[in-house]
C-alpha cells in the first residue's frame, strides 16, 4: 500500500474528473436539442443553440469533453479553467473541489498502486496447436449443418474458402480463424448454456488481435465492424474491413493506429443498436483527438429492417454492395486532405487571382548561380526551386563537384545544407582547404587533402593550409551546414525532418545537396526492394521539395552495366521515380566516351574500350563532360566540359574543348573558369 498526498492523488487517479458532470450543472450546460445523446449546447461557442440545434459538445466517459465546433476540449479542471479564467492548474482543482462542496479523496486515505497489465505472450505449443485445429476445422466445413448455416447467413463458397472458415462437430460451431494470425473464435449455432461465442483463453494465445488487420496496411477505405460475420460480409460485397471483436475492441484498434502508419480511412460501421452506437461515437473521438481520418458509416438499416451488415447481405445484397460504394466515396473525400472541396473550388479560380501571384512569388526567386559560368549560361542562369539529379560511375569525381557548387554557392550567400552519408565533415572540409589552396597558389603548388588529413605538410605548406583555411572561413561564412548521419540512421525521413527544423530554426530556405540516393532508407515495416526504396526515396524527397519550394540536388550512383557506354536514363540505378520525378537530370561521363571506339560491343573493343578508360582516369587533368538528359527549365540536351584535378579536388570548366566541339569561343568567355 502507498500513501499519497491528496495532490498526488488527485493526478493519479482523477477523483476529480469524475465529477465532469455536476461542475457542468452548476455551469448549467444543457442537452442540444438535436444533437443526439451525449451532444450539450457549447458553453464557448454556442453550438447547439442555433436554429439546427444540434450541439457539438461530447463528452466522453463522463471525464472528457470536446466541442467539434469551436475545437476546444479538455478535462473537469479545463472545463473550469476555460470559463473562469484559470490558467494555474493548482488553481483550477481548488475551484473544482469548491463547486462540488468538497474534496471526495480526503487527506490520509491509502489508496493501491494501480497494477500493470502486460499482455500475456502467445504460448509456442498453443500456436501449433491453434494451426492444426484451424487446418482441421476447415477440412469438416462442408457438414450439413456448416453449410446451411454459412449459406443462410449470405457467404459463397468462394468467400468460405477465402477466410478459411471451418466447423467444430463437437461443439456444433462455426469457426472463424483471423487471416495471418495463429488465433480463432467460434460461433455456437445452438448457444444454450455455453453461450453464442467461444474464443481461446489469452494465457493460450496471447490477447485478440484485430480481425484481417492486414487491411489496415494498404491505402484504400476499410470498414471498421464489430463482428467477424460483418467484416466478412464487407469483404464478400466488394470492400474492406476489419472486425474489433464487439464493442470492446475500440481500445485495440486505436494502439495500432498510434502504432503504425495506416493510410486508410476509416468507415465507422458497427451495428444498429444502443451499444454499437456509443462504441462508434466513443471511436470517433479517439479518432478526432488523434487526427484519424474516418467517416461514419451510412448503411439504412432501419429502411432494411436490418441490425447489422450481415443481415443487409442476406436480405438485400445488391443494395449492400450499392452502400460500400457510396461509403467509400465519402472516405476518399476525407482522403483529399488540404485537397478538400474548398480548395478544389480555389483551385477552379486559380486563373482569377492564383496565376498572377504565382507569377509574383516565382519573379522574386532568381536563379541561384552554381559557380560555373557555361553551366549557369546554357541551365538559363543557374538553379531554379526542383529536385536536381547527377548521376556518374566511380571515380569521376561526382562528390567532389557537387561539393564544390555548395562551396560556391555558399561563398555567394546562399545557405547550403548537405547531407553526407560516406564522407565525414571533416574529409570535405579538408577538399575545400585543398580547392582553396589550388586557386590562390596553382594547381601545381596546390596541397592535396591527403596531405591535409594525414599532417604531412613542411612547415612552409602548414602556413599555407592555415591562410587557405582562414580565406575559406572567411568566404563561406555560417552558411555551410554539413550532415553526416549515422549508419543507423539514414532513412530519407530523417533527411526531410532536418530539412524542416532547419527551416523553423533559421528562417531560411537551404540548397539542400544530398550524397547519395542509394545509401538512402525506406521505413523498415514497408519491407521494400530496391527498386521500390529508391522510388519511395524520390518519391519523398520530391514531395518536401514541392511543399517547401526548395533547390534541392542529389547524387545517384549508376548501373555497372553502363560503365563505357555514354551516358543515358538507363544508366541510373533504379531509375523509374528518378526519371518521372526529378525535374532535372545530369549525368557525368568520361569525354573518351564520345570516341568511335565506344560504338562497338565485340570483345576485341571491348578491351580496347577498358584500355581508354583506365588512360582516361589516368590523366591530369581528367576529362570530364556532363550531359543535361531533361531539364523542366531550359533547353535539354546541352552539354559542359570539365577539366577535373583529383590531387586537389578542383573542377574547371574545359573552355578549349567547349570552343572546339561547341564552337562558342567568341570572347565571350573569360580565362576565368571557376567563380570561387
Amino acid at each position: 500500500m502507498t500513501l499519497f498526498t491528496t495532490q498526488e492523488k488527485v493526478d493519479r487517479y482523477g477523483a476529480l474528473k469524475s465529477y465532469l458532470m455536476n461542475v457542468m450543472a452548476y455551469y448549467k450546460i444543457k442537452p442540444s436539442p438535436k444533437g443526439g445523446s451525449g451532444m450539450y449546447v457549447c458553453p464557448f461557442c454556442g453550438s447547439g443553440e442555433h436554429s439546427k440545434g444540434t450541439g457539438a459538445f461530447s463528452v466522453k466517459d463522463q471525464q472528457f469533453w470536446k466541442c467539434f465546433s469551436c475545437g476546444r476540449s479538455g478535462d473537469v479542471f479545463d472545463l473550469v479553467g476555460k470559463k473562469e479564467g484559470i490558467d494555474n492548474k493548482e488553481e483550477q482543482r481548488k475551484r473544482v473541489i469548491d463547486i462540488i462542496g468538497g474534496d471526495p479523496v480526503p487527506s490520509g486515505i491509502e489508496l493501491p498502486a494501480p497494477a500493470r497489465n502486460t499482455p500475456p505472450l502467445p504460448k509456442k505449443e498453443k500456436v501449433e496447436e491453434a494451426k492444426r485445429n484451424i487446418k482441421l476445422w476447415h477440412s469438416r466445413v462442408d457438414s450439413t449443418a456448416a453449410q446451411a448455416y454459412l449459406k443462410d447467413r449470405g457467404f459463397t463458397e468462394q468467400t468460405i474458402n477465402k477466410f478459411n472458415l471451418g466447423w467444430d462437430d463437437q461443439q456444433q460451431a462455426i469457426t472463424i480463424p483471423y487471416p495471418g494470425k495463429a488465433y480463432w473464435t467460434k460461433r455456437r449455432i445452438s448457444p444454450g448454456e455455453l453461450g453464442k461465442y467461444d474464443k481461446p483463453k489469452s494465457e493460450d494465445l496471447g490477447s485478440e488481435p484485430i480481425f484481417n488487420e492486414s487491411a489496415l496496411q494498404q491505402s484504400e477505405p476499410v470498414f471498421v465492424c464489430e463482428g467477424q460475420l460483418n467484416a466478412i460480409s464487407i469483404e464478400q460485397a466488394g470492400g474492406h474491413a476489419i472486425a474489433l471483436g464487439g464493442t470492446s475492441g475500440t481500445a485495440n484498434l486505436m494502439r495500432y493506429l498510434q502504432k503504425n502508419n495506416c493510410e486508410a480511412p476509416l468507415i465507422l460501421s458497427f451495428d444498429n443498436d444502443e451499444a454499437g452506437k456509443k462504441a462508434s461515437q466513443s471511436l470517433a473521438w479517439d479518432l478526432n483527438e488523434k487526427n484519424i481520418k474516418y467517416v461514419p458509416g451510412k448503411f439504412d438499416f432501419d429502411a432494411n429492417d436490418c441490425n447489422d451488415i450481415n443481415e443487409l447481405l442476406q436480405k438485400v445484397p445488391d443494395k449492400l454492395a450499392e452502400l460500400i460504394e457510396k461509403n467509400n466515396k465519402e472516405a476518399e473525400k476525407v482522403r483529399l486532405g488540404k485537397k478538400s472541396v474548398e480548395e478544389l473550388e480555389i483551385s477552379a479560380n486559380y486563373l482569377n487571382k492564383g496565376w498572377l501571384e504565382d507569377c509574383k512569388l516565382f519573379s522574386n526567386l532568381p536563379p541561384k548561380k552554381t559557380g560555373f559560368d557555361i553551366y549557369d549560361g546554357e541551365s538559363n542562369g543557374g538553379l531554379y526551386p526542383g529536385l536536381y539529379v547527377l548521376g556518374a560511375i566511380s571515380s569521376l569525381g561526382k562528390t567532389t563537384l557537387v561539393h564544390q557548387i555548395a562551396d560556391q554557392m555558399a561563398k555567394n550567400g546562399e545557405y547550403i545544407l548537405y547531407f553526407s552519408l560516406e564522407q565525414t565533415q571533416f574529409e570535405l572540409t579538408n577538399k575545400s582547404i585543398s580547392r582553396t589552396t589550388a586557386l590562390t597558389n596553382g594547381k601545381d603548388k596546390a596541397i592535396s587533402a591527403i596531405q591535409i588529413r594525414t599532417d604531412k605538410l613542411s612547415q612552409n605548406q602548414r602556413e599555407e593550409v592555415a591562410k587557405a583555411f582562414e580565406d575559406y572561413k572567411n568566404k563561406v561564412k555560417d552558411h555551410m551546414f554539413i550532415v553526416k548521419p549515422s549508419f543507423a540512421n539514414t532513412k530519407v525521413e530523417m533527411i526531410c525532418d532536418t530539412i524542416k527544423a532547419f527551416i523553423e530554426i533559421y528562417k531560411q530556405k537551404p540548397v539542400v545537396f544530398i550524397d547519395y540516393l542509394q545509401l538512402l532508407e525506406a521505413p523498415e515495416d514497408l519491407r521494400l526492394g530496391d527498386k521500390q526504396k529508391t522510388d519511395y526515396v524520390v518519391k519523398r524527397l520530391k514531395e518536401l521539395q514541392s511543399n517547401e519550394n526548395l533547390t534541392m540536388i542529389a547524387i545517384s550512383s549508376l548501373n555497372r552495366s553502363n560503365y563505357m557506354t555514354p551516358i543515358g536514363f538507363e544508366s541510373f540505378k533504379e531509375s523509374g521515380m528518378i526519371e518521372y520525378s526529378a525535374d532535372v537530370v545530369l549525368g557525368l561521363q568520361l569525354q573518351c566516351l564520345d570516341e568511335k571506339e565506344f560504338n562497338s560491343d565485340t570483345k576485341k573493343d571491348i578491351a580496347k574500350k577498358r584500355e581508354l578508360i583506365q588512360k582516361a582516369k589516368a590523366r591530369n587533368p581528367r576529362k570530364i563532360k556532363l550531359v543535361c538528359l531533361k531539364n523542366r527549365y531550359g533547353k535539354t540536351n546541352f552539354v559542359d566540359y570539365f577539366d577535373y584535378y583529383p590531387a586537389c579536388d578542383l573542377f574547371e570548366e574545359d573552355l578549349a574543348t567547349l570552343a572546339k566541339k561547341e564552337s562558342i569561343n567568341d570572347g565571350k568567355f573569360t580565362t576565368r573558369k571557376v567563380c570561387y
